[in-house]
C-alpha cells in the first residue's frame, strides 16, 4: 500500500536548542482514496431508479398519470417525509425508467382513511419483453386505516421499464415510499 505524505510549507524553525522543528506531518493511505472512490461508484450504480417515489418534490416529478386524474401529491397523509400520493377514482399514474435494469422486487407503503369495501387497487411492474408483474392492494388490504407495506416479488431476469399504479376507489388510497430493489 503506497503512503502519500503531505508536508506544511512553511519555513522550518529553530528551537531553543538548535534543532530544526518542522509542522506535522499529514499522511493518508492512497489507497484508502481508492476504496472511498469505489464506494461512490457502487453507490450511484445501485441509485434507485424510482424519481421523486417519495413525493418529496411537492409534486409528481418524475411520474405521468392518465388525461383523468382526480388524485395530486398531499401533504395531508406521509408514511416518512412530508407528501404522499394520493389517488382517488379511476386514477393511473406511472413512471417510465430511462435505465433498464433487473430488480428483485417493488416495494411502496399505503393507506386508506376509511375502509375500502368496493373497488380495487393495482401496483404494477412492466418489462421489455411485454410481461408484467402485479399486487393488489385496495379492496381489504386497506381496512385498518393505518399504513400497510406492500412488496411485489419481480422477475429478476426481466428488465423493467415501468412501474405503475392504478385504483378504482372512491375513497382517496395514499402511496409513499415506492422503490424498486436490486436483484
Amino acid at each position: 500500500m503506497k503512503t502519500v505524505e503531505m508536508l506544511n510549507h512553511e519555513t522550518p524553525r529553530r528551537s531553543t536548542k538548535g534543532f530544526l522543528v518542522l509542522k506535522p506531518v499529514k499522511r493518508f493511505q492512497a489507497a484508502s482514496i481508492g476504496a472511498l472512490l469505489a464506494v461512490a461508484a457502487t453507490l450511484s450504480a445501485h441509485a434507485l431508479p424510482i424519481n421523486n417515489g417519495g413525493f418529496e418534490t411537492g409534486g409528481l416529478a418524475g411520474w405521468s398519470t392518465t388525461a383523468v386524474f382526480n388524485g395530486g401529491v398531499t401533504s395531508a397523509e406521509a408514511y416518512s417525509g412530508s407528501y404522499s400520493l394520493e389517488m382517488d377514482a379511476v386514477d393511473i399514474v406511472y413512471q417510465d425508467l430511462t435505465t433498464l435494469k433487473r430488480f428483485g422486487r417493488l416495494t411502496f407503503k399505503a393507506k386508506a382513511d376509511a375502509p375500502i369495501t368496493t373497488g380495487v387497487a393495482y401496483a404494477t411492474v412492466d418489462y421489455a419483453d411485454g410481461s408484467s408483474s402485479e399486487v393488489m392492494f385496495g379492496g381489504g388490504c386497506l381496512s385498518s386505516g393505518d399504513w400497510t407495506a406492500f412488496e411485489l416479488a419481480l422477475d429478476s431476469t426481466k428488465r423493467v421499464i415501468r412501474v405503475s399504479f392504478s385504483v378504482g376507489e372512491s375513497t382517496p388510497i395514499y402511496i409513499d415510499n415506492v422503490a424498486l430493489i436490486g436483484p
